[in-house]
């Protein structure tokens, strides 16, 4: 769900999302409290911040934030990837690339989540799969034909978007587990930062690491404390930095929903985190 809001020449946007999965809670009730909810962000919004270009620690909200994982972490660790030498973590398989406290999964097989499938469209059993764990590479999604090439495990990831397409390496719910410090000790603990509630658009060089994305919904954080809202801007970093500068994990793991486009195909796929915080990233620009 999207809004603009239009002041005195200023356009600004607002975002949020609304997934409804086996629930009986009335639809229209709930768009319309989501709506209310984001007019009111909006209109808070009026008196931003603007965001210099220059590096300051970020906070990623939890939920949306996981898209980051998404697109930066769970698309590079795709087996056709890493065979294609296509992929920043093609030659570090097996490395540390951050603190033990970083821990990213892909799973299929929980009931409860946005995409539950227990066998992949090549009837292989899926699996919960540490991408990272505790700070080191140790995981890559792989199907039959590239688990055999790469002499590891099938994974269980060959999905496909129809019974028309073949089926490739696909993420389904890509996650980065929770720690165990709460969130507003995060943002009391940060001097000064952004704390980003919600992410759009973005691109990843797969072979370098290197992204950017567009903050659309974030806050100034001022000696522990989030003061104001900023201008939508843009975020520009890398894979492997980012995953080496979270410093601090939370416990508040929450998931996001959406769809997931490669080679023609679309797919359902879920992607989640906890408040996080990245120490001195590049941030700026005005959307």
């Amino acid at each position: 769900m999207n809004l603009v809001l239009h002041h005195e020449g200023d356009i600004l946007n607002k975002t949020v999302s609304l997934s409804i999965k086996n629930s009986n809670n009335n639809l229209a009730e709930l768009i319309w409290e989501k709506g209310v909810s984001l007019a009111v962000e909006a209109r808070k919004s009026l008196n931003t911040y603007s965001v210099k270009s220059e590096p300051m620690d970020l906070i990623l909200a939890p939920g949306g934030g996981g898209i980051l994982i998404h697109e930066a972490c769970g698309h590079l660790l795709e087996a056709d990837y890493i065979l294609d030498n296509n992929s920043v973590f093609s030659k570090i398989l097996g490395k540390k690339v951050a603190s033990e406290s970083i821990t990213i999964c892909d799973r299929g097989d929980e009931e409860e989540d946005w995409v539950y499938e227990p066998f992949d469209c090549e009837g292989s059993p899926t699996s919960n799969v540490k991408l990272i764990a505790n700070g080191y590479v140790s995981g890559v999604l792989t199907d039959v034909k590239t688990a055999k090439v790469l002499g590891c495990p099938n994974t269980g990831n060959a999905r496909r978007q129809s019974y028309e397409f073949l089926p490739i390496c696909r993420m389904r719910n890509t996650y980065l587990c929770a720690g165990n410090v709460l969130p507003e000790d995060i943002i009391k603990d940060t001097k000064k930062g952004i704390y980003a509630a919600a992410f759009t658009g973005g691109e990843v060089n797969s072979q370098t690491g290197d992204f950017v994305f567009w903050v659309n919904d974030g806050y100034l954080v001022e000696k522990g404390e989030i003061t104001r809202p900023v201008r939508p801007f843009l975020y520009a970093g890398n894979a492997l930095d980012v995953l080496s500068k979270i410093d601090v994990v939370g416990n508040d793991l929450q998931f996001e929903v959406g769809e997931c486009g490669k080679e023609g195909q679309v797919v359902d796929v879920s992607y989640g985190q906890p408040t996080v915080r990245i120490l001195s990233q590049n941030i700026g620009g005005l959307k």
